[in-house]
């Protein structure tokens, strides 16, 4: 356990045309060229039906996988993050792009207001202290290599309803990961709107010579009250790392504890981890920021057909969050982001997508009223209804909040 110091204390992108309809494509939109490397696909059904991310293992900066391990980047696709803020990502399929902390033109959170005001349930929220506890990947990201608490979150929410908060794990070393859910413990003392923890947990215990699986690993984490969720990336693990035999029985031990599992993946992985959706029926998955789609490419197959096979699994929603940081912040534009939001509402239906933000690693790509005032625009002309469960139904019922 590392403590390097003592504890915490406590653009305006305007939409051509009508807002996008749940449960239809943009079809004035034309898909990008790309293909993708792996197994033919199959056909890609429509589904929209009820029910209910991104590590990568820890080691030096640069090093790849590990058996059980945790990344550095946590799932940032960046391979390194130089001082002025730009990434370089990691090789392959994993976006080879940049990330530039972003310089939003739009207003700030009061003024990006909303048009028909709704009670927000914030899925996908981080707080650390990197004097508190060791996150080896901040330190390729300048940006964030700092403190981001309560006090912060709230600054930059300022003026939007946020009624509750789900904190995800934030990729401190993995033997401090039981530290960092009693830190958000504490923190609800200043922050009473956290009210679950996607915690993290090494489900491939059982792979190594005397591991003895994650059950007694999740046991101890049950005992905090708010822990609702287990989250291990996936992201910038080899292929077949989510279809090993003990992973999947972790993922199962997960939800035999009625515990959501956060799948926090790259767009190249959606085959895999829809095979690992199938062999876990029991388990309730949550997709991160859409799979993380090749945005700065503009690439939306094979992204899209594979999204539609994911969603064709009940027991799967999907977060529309992460987008910002996946496209390209000096030239992002709305219409670079509306086939891959129409996308996900058209497969998972509005009963299965949930508002996140993605706090802070948002703000490598605009401010936290930026993203807010898109996904109000995005979702003006809904149905109050739909729009209820967009901002809170669907995470009250998949976390059980």
């Amino acid at each position: 356990m590392r403590h390097r110091h003592g504890p915490a204390q406590d653009h305006d992108l305007r939409r051509r045309g009508a807002p996008v309809r749940p449960g239809r494509g943009n079809a004035a939109l034309s898909p990008p060229a790309g293909g993708s490397h792996g197994r033919d696909r199959n056909g890609a059904g429509r589904h929209r039906g009820g029910g209910d991310r991104r590590r990568e293992p820890a080691g030096r900066r640069g090093e790849r996988v590990r058996l059980g391990g945790r990344g550095t980047d946590h799932g940032i696709p960046a391979e390194r993050l130089p001082a002025d803020g730009l990434a370089e990502l990691h090789p392959g399929d994993h976006h080879r792009q940049h990330h530039r902390v972003g310089r939003g033109t739009g207003s700030g959170a009061r003024e990006e207001g909303c048009v028909n005001a709704v009670q927000i349930v914030d899925s996908h929220v981080h707080f650390w202290d990197p004097r508190e506890r060791d996150y080896p990947w901040l330190r390729s990201v300048p940006a964030l290599d700092r403190a981001f608490l309560p006090s912060d979150y709230a600054a930059a929410t300022d003026g939007i309803a946020i009624t509750q908060i789900v904190f995800v794990e934030s990729n401190c070393l993995p033997e401090e990961a039981r530290e960092e859910v009693q830190f958000v413990e504490r923190l609800v003392s200043v922050e009473p709107r956290i009210a679950a923890i996607v915690a993290f947990a090494d489900l491939t215990q059982g792979l190594r010579a005397g591991g003895s699986g994650p059950e007694q690993t999740l046991d101890a984490l049950l005992s905090s009250p708010r822990v609702k969720g287990i989250r291990q990336n996936i992201q910038g693990q080899p292929p077949g790392f989510a279809l090993q035999p003990a992973f999947v029985e972790g993922v199962r031990a997960v939800g035999r504890r009625g515990l959501t599992f956060d799948l926090c993946v790259t767009h190249d992985q959606l085959r895999e981890v829809t095979d690992l959706v199938r062999r876990c029926a029991d388990t309730r998955f949550v997709l991160d920021h859409c799979a993380k789609p090749a945005i700065r490419q503009r690439r939306l197959e094979p992204w899209r057909a594979d999204i539609a096979c994911l969603a064709a699994q009940e027991n799967v929603c999907c977060k529309l969050s992460g987008l910002f940081t996946e496209a390209a912040p000096e030239r992002r534009r709305e219409e670079d982001l509306l086939p891959y939001a129409a996308s996900v509402v058209e497969f998972f239906g509005t009963e299965r997508v949930l508002y996140g933000s993605d706090w802070p690693v948002l703000t490598l790509g605009g401010r936290y009223g930026d993203w807010h005032g898109f996904a109000d625009r995005f979702t003006a002309a809904w149905t109050p209804t739909e729009r209820r469960r967009f901002y809170a139904d669907n995470a009250i019922r998949a976390y059980r909040l």
